[in-house]
């Protein structure tokens, strides 16, 4: 056992060992003063958070990818071919519900930690989400047809297929079974005898979109603003130091390792420059349309 006298923020050297084993060197970067290494881990750790809203939209994307691949490739109508659609098809509406939900249960925490705040967005997130409802149809259907097949019902009552435009329905009166909401019924009642499912989800898609666009907005506090504006000038920095690595890491404090040590077996904290970067450019941009501070200073003062 040796002791690595690494700690803070390093870089793996890209210059490849001769030893197979060891593929990179992992070296301290001399850059940065104690306090800004701080400062560049707490900044990572707010945008770190970011990140994961911020990608919270991906599980309903490739659940609709999915269902709309397996409906462009489906050839016949046996009943195993449209069981595998329908659960591509339930595994969306289910992604849909979760987001929903998650959403209100990731704002119920920031409502614990800072209340004003917190109460502030719970009530752009109503009001976002009941703008969707009341405007795209199909968020609706989706809402509804995701609570039918809950109660067991097959989603999926009929099937064309063509070869270049394969469709599936669900019959729109089997929906009637469940109890809905006055509200949804009425749409319910405009549609056709057979509802296009792929139209739906397409269309709720749209609509799940705006809502992540409008709340990952509302979220962009000065917290983050700081953050990303923290490691965009640190990798300024970087770049004209001209130190050529992709893998930068933060390593915390000093470990007891195996001499034959490889990186990875380190306890450390990756960074995503590129990420970074790209988010503090949307930041940017976002700042220059001021209506979204004066959105945000809205809700907060209404409560």
């Amino acid at each position: 056992m040796i002791t690595i006298n690494l700690h803070g923020l390093c870089y793996l050297d890209p210059i490849v060992s001769t030893d197979p084993h060891n593929r990179g060197r992992l070296v301290q970067c001399e850059l940065f003063s104690k306090e800004e290494t701080n400062d560049i881990c707490n900044a990572a750790i707010v945008m770190e958070r970011f990140f994961i809203e911020m990608d919270r939209i991906s599980a309903i994307t490739e659940a609709l990818k999915e269902f709309k691949n397996g409906l462009a490739n489906l050839v016949s109508n046996n009943p195993y071919d449209i069981a595998q659609i329908e659960r591509r098809l339930k595994s969306y509406l289910n992604e849909f519900h979760i987001f929903l939900d998650h959403w209100k249960k990731h704002i119920g925490d920031i409502k614990k930690a800072n209340q004003t705040f917190g109460l502030a967005y719970e009530k752009y997130y109503k009001d976002v989400t009941s703008y969707t409802y009341d405007n795209n149809e199909s968020y609706v259907l989706a809402y509804v047809i995701r609570n039918y097949v809950v109660h067991g019902y097959d989603s999926i009552n009929h099937c064309h297929i063509d070869g270049n435009n394969n469709e599936v329905f669900i019959y729109r009166d089997n929906l009637y079974k469940i109890n809905i909401s006055a509200s949804a019924k009425q749409i319910i009642n405009k549609q056709p005898e057979q509802i296009n499912l792929a139209l739906v989800a397409e269309e709720s898609y749209k609509g799940i979109q705006n809502v992540q666009e409008q709340l990952i907005n509302f979220q962009i506090t000065e917290e983050i603003c700081q953050a990303a504006n923290t490691l965009l000038k640190a990798k300024t920095r970087i770049d004209k130091s001209e130190i050529v690595s992709t893998n930068w890491i933060l390593i915390e404090g000093q470990r007891s390792t195996p001499q034959k040590v490889q990186a990875i077996d380190l306890a450390y904290r990756p960074l995503n420059w590129n990420g970074y970067e790209a988010v503090a450019g949307y930041i940017y941009n976002l700042r220059q349309d001021k209506s979204w501070f004066e959105i945000q200073n809205n809700y907060l003062n209404q409560i």
